[in-house]
Formats: structure tokens, C-alpha cells, sequence
């Protein structure tokens, strides 16, 4: 796979994928942080802040953000996970210097107003709700807390209805300073994109961003613990996670132990899949499979 990848003098790294194929481009503002860099009382604050970027800068309002995207026919979208927060947009290629400056506006100038943040609590909280609703949803919740207690890795991303109650524009923009800045920013595109013109757009739409250094995350690996945890629902399904702590995500041996958790139980040929549907059992697979499957962890 070939890209272009170019360090600003401010720390924030540009990224891109030319695809001459295509008319339209996938533009994506990358923060490292996540839910694991939260301290215990601004647990959820990363999804949080995804939410306050929509809520209006100084120039534009909510609504002015969602209409100048519609009026390009773009997507306009944002995720947070455990490592990151991002935000992204899909336009054509004739619309990345509005597209980069609207993302821009969002993420270095947004607001954060007292009065969205109360809005935004609520919203929040609904979504909680509908996660505890779902045993699908809340059994992955249940599992991660249960494996690493100890850890804010194990926290959900979301955040609890007691942390994300109490934030508020003060707590928002604290958050923001600490960790909004340009060490941790990746900006990437891919498709019909020039990699000197987003370069340039860059420096310009993110000129005002905070420059700092990546943060540095604690080398603090998370202790597995194993215990037997679970939430009684009167409902007519059980869902259940079976897991253990395996390995370093950089270990070689990650990729057989993702062939062994496809054979498991990845999709309709798996073996938890024939079990279900012929009664099967749920053996390993045989000993001439074991090379391939073998984890260092547990075998010589």
C-alpha cells in the first residue's frame, strides 16, 4: 500500500492514500485519546467531547455545521474508542478545502456552552440506557470490567450516568486542553486527494490548536483478573462471553490466534456455528492443526 505521510513542525502528522480512481475523498481528524487515558471521575469524557464538537463554534451554530455539510452532500460522522477519538466527513473531491475548514472550525473552536453540555448529559445518559437495555451491548460492558477492574481499559467507553452527570463546560474544556493538541492529532484522507494540498490545509484549518507533544500513556498494563460475573434480565435469551487475557497487540502470534478465534466462532463455518445448527461438538481443532494454531503463551 503506498501513502504519503508528512510530520508538521507543530507535531500534527498528515496522512494520505491517493486513489485516482475515485472522485471523492474520506477526510478523518484522529485524536489519541480515548476512554483508557480517563481518570476515574472523567470516565466517558472522550465520547463526550465527540458529541460537544457538533454542538456549535463561535461562527457557526449546530445547525449551521450540519446544513453547510449537507449543502455538499457529505457524511459527517465521529467515533470513540478505548485509544481514540475521531471525526470524519465523505465528499467529493472538489469540496476538501470547505470539508477540511468545517472539521477544523469543530475541533479546535468548539464551544463546549454550558447550556449544550446540559443537553448533551442527557443525551448521553439516554444512551446508557439503551446499552443496559441490550444484553448484546451490555454483556461485552459486564466482561471488560469483570477481566481488568483495576484499569480504566476496562471502564466502558461511555461512561457511567454518575461521571458523565457532572460534566460540564469547565470539565469539557479542561479535557480539551489536556489532550486536544497537536502532538496527538493524525489527519488522513484517501481518495482523489493531493497530499501538498492537505498538507497546506492542515497548517491553515489547524493553525490554532494547542501545540503540545503526544501524551506519553502509562506503561501501566492492565491485570487480568478471572472471575465469573454476570447481570440477571428477565428476558428469553442468555448471552454469554467466554475470554482470557492472551497477548501484547504487537505479538507475532496474533494472527493465529485470530485464525483460532475464526474457526471458533467466526461466522456460519465456525464451530460454534455447526453446533448450533447440527449439534456438534465444540472440539479443538486436531493435532495437525495445533502448529498453526499454537499460542506461545500456553505450549512450548
Amino acid at each position: 500500500m503506498l501513502y504519503n505521510r508528512t510530520v508538521l513542525e507543530n507535531g500534527i502528522t498528515v496522512v494520505s492514500e491517493p486513489m485516482d480512481s475515485v472522485r471523492s475523498i474520506t477526510l478523518g481528524i484522529w485524536f489519541a485519546v480515548g476512554s483508557r487515558d480517563e481518570a476515574p471521575s472523567e470516565a466517558g469524557m472522550s465520547h463526550f467531547m465527540e458529541h460537544m464538537m457538533f454542538k456549535g463554534t463561535p461562527s457557526r451554530s449546530a445547525k449551521d455545521i450540519s446544513e453547510e455539510f449537507d449543502r455538499m452532500g457529505a457524511e459527517l460522522n465521529a467515533g470513540t474508542s478505548k485509544e481514540y477519538t475521531m471525526y470524519f466527513a465523505r465528499f467529493l473531491d472538489e469540496h476538501l478545502p470547505k470539508a477540511f475548514e468545517l472539521l477544523g472550525d469543530m475541533v479546535v473552536n468548539s464551544l463546549c456552552a454550558e447550556e449544550e453540555c446540559q443537553r448533551e448529559r442527557k443525551v448521553v445518559i439516554e444512551e446508557i440506557g439503551r446499552m443496559e437495555d441490550n444484553p448484546e451491548d451490555l454483556v461485552g460492558e459486564v466482561f471488560e470490567a469483570a477481566l481488568w477492574p483495576e484499569h480504566p481499559i476496562g471502564l466502558p467507553i461511555i461512561g457511567t450516568r454518575e461521571t458523565v452527570g457532572a460534566f460540564g463546560h469547565a470539565e469539557a474544556v479542561e479535557f480539551r486542553r489536556k489532550h486536544f493538541i497537536s502532538g496527538n492529532v493524525v489527519v488522513a484522507a484517501a481518495g482523489n486527494v493531493n497530499h501538498e494540498e492537505l498538507v497546506a490545509l492542515s497548517e491553515r484549518c489547524l493553525a490554532d490548536l494547542p501545540e503540545g507533544a503526544r501524551t506519553v500513556r502509562e506503561l501501566r498494563p492492565p491485570v487480568a483478573q478471572n472471575p465469573v460475573a454476570g447481570v440477571e434480565r428477565d428476558t428469553e435469551q442468555a448471552h454469554i462471553l467466554l475470554g482470557v487475557a492472551t497477548m501484547d497487540a504487537r505479538d507475532p502470534d496474533r494472527f493465529p490466534l485470530q485464525i483460532m478465534s475464526d474457526v471458533l466462532g467466526g461466522g456460519m463455518s465456525s464451530r460454534a456455528a455447526r453446533s448450533r445448527i447440527r449439534g456438534s461438538d465444540l472440539s479443538f481443532p486436531s493435532p495437525r492443526h495445533r502448529r498453526v494454531l499454537r499460542l506461545r503463551r500456553h505450549e512450548p
